[in-house]
């Protein structure tokens, strides 16, 4: 399976430079913070030190550092071969997935001990990379499931309250009754209206 890893030092003015890579990367903030950068601009993220990110294959980004200079640890690798061996299926995170995805520093503590592994190239040094990878992702995929619930349930009780505020437009409704028939509090309804659309329930 092909692994690898690297280390760059970046400052504000040098960056890693954009790449366009067949592998999929597990990105560390080793030193001083990071900030990602998607090819488009749009998704702009700052690591601190210890946090991580996972970049797919083929995604251009590029890292600078955020505040004087920083250390970038980045372990390389196949998805089709931890998918081959039975390991995971990457192909949903793959086909959803924007130029990065951040990751815990719990998670990305595993980053740099997968980054030693390869570095020292000791006996079955890609096994054990292989294993402390899988581990980074794992915890990624859980994280993106509970994320992804969590988005289902708001746009359900969104759906929900929207229902009502047009069924009872003109009965003088007030905003206790809206987020009762989400069974939310007051103060939940506001925040998921202002998410998801801008705007409070009354301007709705």
């Amino acid at each position: 399976m092909g692994i690898s890893c690297s280390q760059k030092e970046l400052t504000e003015k040098l960056e890693s430079g954009w790449n366009l890579r067949p592998e999929s990367e597990l990105l560390l903030a080793f030193s001083g913070s990071v900030r990602l950068i998607g090819s488009d601009g749009s998704q702009v993220f700052t690591l601190r030190e210890g946090e991580g990110a996972f970049i797919p294959p083929y995604a251009i980004s590029n890292a600078m550092a955020a505040d004087g200079c920083a250390v970038i640890r980045s372990v390389f690798f196949q998805t089709s071969a931890l998918a081959a061996c039975g390991i995971m299926d990457f192909a949903p995170l793959i086909s959803s997935c924007p130029s990065f995805i951040s990751i815990s520093a719990t998670s990305a503590r595993k980053i740099d001990e997968a980054y030693i592994v390869i570095a020292e190239h000791g006996y079955l040094y890609q096994m054990e990379a292989s294993i402390l990878i899988s581990s980074v992702m794992l915890a990624l995929f859980r994280e993106r499931a509970v994320s992804s619930e969590m988005t289902w349930e708001q746009d359900r009780r969104l759906q929900r309250m929207m229902s009502f505020i047009k069924d009872h437009s003109g009965e003088g409704i007030h905003l206790k009754d809206i987020a009762e028939t989400a069974f939310v509090s007051e103060r939940e309804c506001l925040r998921i209206f202002s998410s998801s659309l801008g705007i409070s329930p009354i301007q709705f």
